[in-house]
């Protein structure tokens, strides 16, 4: 019997492989069609934002929770329900969409993302969006509030605290890489990351030290500036014809 435990062993790896290397691929998938229905969302384009849902939607109805060996039944029905929970926001998400009503999209949308992290579904936690979310949630309030017309004093209070905590969340992510697990880099990738990510991190700083100049203007003029630093890094993760890199696998070797 013993005798056959190496190649029991060796197919469980396999299977564990095989179904990891499938997720990675969604994951990475649904990854980009996000980015470009956030991106949507946030610019009031509900054109790109009804075919970006479309494809997001498709994304994620390929992630099926049962695929996953060594997982108890009980971690495995919780991460169904959290999955299912997701599927249904995205679903309310395309309806809003279609209605015209994008503020109540991005606002479902941010719930299914909620739920889907709880889904603790494998490979998601490689996502390079999903490992700066709470960073970019912080930005995208920070971003809605300053393009409000007649900005009352509560609203430059609400800005200011916001900045504060966007730097300090960026600070604890801005070590994260993207895994080359996931992202087949080319030097070029690299180095076109390294200075988004770099405008990124040098902009988020300054807009933090500007608030001591007491400057609505100084402070709102960062503000744009490090809007468009943040949306030039996380379109680098949307589809490539939407801006984002051309992230491909190498081609699978056909012996194996």
């Amino acid at each position: 019997m013993y005798r056959y435990l190496p190649l029991l062993t060796l197919c469980i790896f396999f299977l564990l492989a095989s179904c990891v290397e499938d997720t990675l691929e969604n994951s990475h998938t649904a990854e980009m069609h996000y980015v470009d229905l956030l991106y949507a969302l946030h610019h009031h384009d509900q054109n790109g934002a009804k075919e970006a849902a479309r494809q997001f939607s498709k994304s994620i109805s390929g992630l099926y929770v049962g695929q996953f060996p060594l997982k108890s039944e009980e971690v495995v029905e919780d991460s169904r329900f959290y999955v299912d929970k997701a599927k249904q926001s995205y679903l309310e998400v395309r309806a809003s969409v279609a209605k015209g009503e994008l503020e109540q999209a991005m606002i479902q949308l941010n719930r299914a993302t909620e739920a889907l992290t709880a889904a603790r579904i494998p490979g998601f936690g490689e996502l390079y969006i999903a490992s700066i979310q709470d960073f970019l949630g912080e930005w995208l309030e920070i971003s809605r509030l300053s393009r409000k017309t007649n900005l009352s004093v509560r609203d430059w209070q609400a800005i200011e605290r916001r900045i504060k905590t966007s730097h300090a969340t960026w600070r604890r992510c801005r070590s994260y890489r993207p895994s080359s697990i996931i992202y087949f880099f080319t030097e070029e990738d690299a180095e076109e990351f390294n200075m988004a990510h770099g405008q990124v991190d040098r902009l988020v700083g300054q807009l933090k030290e500007c608030l001591s100049e007491k400057s609505e203007t100084m402070t709102m003029s960062y503000v744009d500036a490090t809007d468009s630093a943040v949306w030039a890094l996380v379109r680098r993760f949307g589809s490539p014809e939407e801006g984002g890199l051309k992230i491909i696998p190498p081609e699978t070797d056909p012996s194996r």
